[in-house]
């Protein structure tokens, strides 16, 4: 019976963290997500958390949820900053989103450390540049 059903792809949309600044001029890292499919997406729910250990104690964030109504071709859009304790978390990433008719369903999980360990590359059609997890 499984076979009868078609899960669609949920490629191409990438948590992506950016270095940036913020109104005092100190560097903060903004987690956004990134388009690389070729068709705009809509009704993107984002539900981020984070878990692991800092300096030897279990920590884990609260669960929260963020939505975008679309996200075009290319582009890029933020929804939280991470704070500085947060890169030594694992984050998750839950993100669900209409291509088309179709409901696409995708889990990112940015390990720890990740934005200090991974080469940098340019973010879309920005002038950003920063780490992606597909």
């Amino acid at each position: 019976m499984k076979k009868d059903f078609q899960i669609p792809s949920a490629e191409g949309i990438c948590v992506a963290i950016v270095a940036d600044k913020d109104a005092d001029g100190k560097k903060i890292w903004s987690v956004g997500l990134f388009n690389e499919r070729p068709e705009a997406v809509f009704n993107v729910i984002i539900n981020a958390s984070g878990s692991g250990f800092i300096k030897g104690k279990e920590k884990q964030t609260a669960k929260v949820r963020f939505l975008m109504d679309e996200l075009q071709p290319g582009e890029f859009k933020p929804f939280e900053i991470l704070v500085r304790d947060s890169i030594e978390l694992t984050n998750t990433y839950w993100i669900t989103f209409f291509s088309g008719n179709d409901l696409c369903d995708k889990k990112i999980q940015v390990p720890p450390k990740y934005v200090m360990l991974q080469k940098r590359e340019r973010i879309g059609h920005t002038n950003k540049v920063g780490v992606v997890a597909r």
